[in-house]
């Protein structure tokens, strides 16, 4: 029988955008042979042209996600919530 081994890791990143625009850095972490970041908005990430580096950076709210991949060929998926703050106005 074949085993399915697969790859556990997580997102790293500020996922608040701040309310007046800005961007957020995603990170998938290194030691990664592939990367493969997209939208998952339905779960399994539909993969975004071009986003293939250990790093993503976005300015709009969303749900992300990255497949990494091993030098043993091993894969992993991990998605995060990306969302827009709430301004702070200070009365004096």
């Amino acid at each position: 029988f074949p085993v399915t081994i697969k790859v556990s890791f997580a997102i790293t990143g500020n996922t608040v955008l701040c309310p007046n625009g800005g961007s957020v850095t995603l990170d998938a972490g290194a030691g990664y042979t592939s990367y493969q970041w997209g939208n998952a908005i339905g779960g399994i990430p539909t993969p975004i042209v071009g986003e293939t580096n250990q790093t993503f950076t976005t300015s709009t709210p969303g749900i992300y996600g990255v497949q990494v991949s091993n030098s043993s060929g091993c894969t992993g998926i991990d998605t995060i919530v990306v969302v827009t703050g709430i301004a702070q106005h200070h009365l004096y």
